[in-house]
């Protein structure tokens, strides 16, 4: 008897260890519902994360050995500084930031959908479209500035291959958003 109550004295005083083990280890189906960690949002937080980066990082440099300048351009999210010698001009290009800021805000507005199966697939297919056109819109600005002709180099930088990275995340949170939808259609059917 007295062996009994020092063990549960010790084992859950007050009733701690019970408390702690119906709320986060055997949560009831009330809480079970909300599964905002799926494997989906890691993928769709991976991308975010990955928008964020693409504000700092270049997407391209352009060098233009052919003339005598050395001119080397350099395109950002929302500007495209070119260097010649030791003299840097600036020009404001803001329409990779806006659309960079609209991937942002739907992928972050598809996290918080995380009850809304069908909307997320929907936004998920959007913002593979405007993927499509950030990274177009990359290839176009970066053939725009400078010169065109044999001496010219370009050269894809770091940012332009994260705008790849970022639309396959994408891609694979729509398939798996799919494939939980379709999971949740089969087992209503067989119900």
């Amino acid at each position: 008897m007295v062996n009994n109550l020092l063990t549960n004295t010790f084992t859950d005083p007050s009733g701690v260890l019970s408390y702690l083990k119906y709320n986060y280890f055997s949560a009831p189906k009330y809480q079970q519902k909300y599964m905002i960690q799926r494997i989906q949002t890691l993928f769709l937080s991976i991308a975010f994360a990955i928008g964020v980066i693409l504000l700092f990082v270049p997407f391209s440099l352009k060098s233009d050995l052919s003339t005598g300048t050395n001119a080397v351009h350099t395109l950002y999210i929302d500007k495209t500084t070119t260097q010649i010698g030791s003299d840097i001009l600036v020009n404001g290009n803001y329409t990779l930031l806006v659309i960079n800021l609209l991937i942002l805000s739907a992928v972050l507005y598809t996290i918080l959908l995380f009850k809304n199966r069908r909307a997320q697939i929907r936004i998920c297919i959007i913002t593979l479209l405007i993927e499509c056109i950030y990274l177009v819109m990359v290839f176009f600005l970066t053939n725009k500035i400078g010169d065109t002709g044999v001496g010219v180099k370009e050269k894809y930088l770091l940012g332009t291959y994260l705008i790849a990275a970022q639309a396959f995340l994408v891609l694979l949170a729509h398939r798996k958003i799919r494939k939980d939808e379709l999971l949740i259609q089969s087992a209503n059917r067989i119900r």
